[in-house]
């Protein structure tokens, strides 16, 4: 198994290579766009966290969904959040330290929170530490 370091490398070395221009084409958003949009039925000000966000692809294909909510990009790797900050993607970022619990001021802010193709990066004890469950 790799160790955090090797996995935060190679996210690393990802973030600093060139994007796929037809990368939104591939990923299927509808279930997401959905489920946001039924738990937020009626409601301003919607905060959104994308947990292990990348570069944000994700939340760019939502982001036109949802004009007047908040999104914020969640990730261990800065580089990835500096390009999703400057692609205007996200309008915050949480450069997360999976060695220490999510942040107090963190939890319990955001109305939804989701992941795509991050999570099962992180063994069950990163996980908890960093939900500091």
């Amino acid at each position: 198994m790799k160790s955090l370091k090797d996995i935060h490398e190679g996210f690393r070395e990802q973030a600093l290579s060139p994007e796929d221009p037809d990368w939104p084409k591939n990923i299927h958003t509808d279930h997401l766009k959905d489920f946001i949009k039924r738990h937020t039925a009626n409601k301003s000000d919607i905060k959104i966290l994308d947990v292990g966000s990348g570069k944000a692809r994700v939340s760019e294909t939502l982001k036109p969904f949802f004009p007047d909510a908040c999104f914020t990009g969640m990730d261990f790797v800065q580089e990835s959040l500096n390009v999703a900050l400057e692609k205007k993607r996200i309008d915050k970022a949480i450069c997360l330290d999976l060695s220490k619990p999510l942040a107090q001021e963190v939890q319990g802010v955001f109305d939804i929170a989701f992941s795509t193709r991050a999570m099962f990066f992180l063994t069950t004890d990163e996980i908890k530490n960093a939900l500091n469950i």
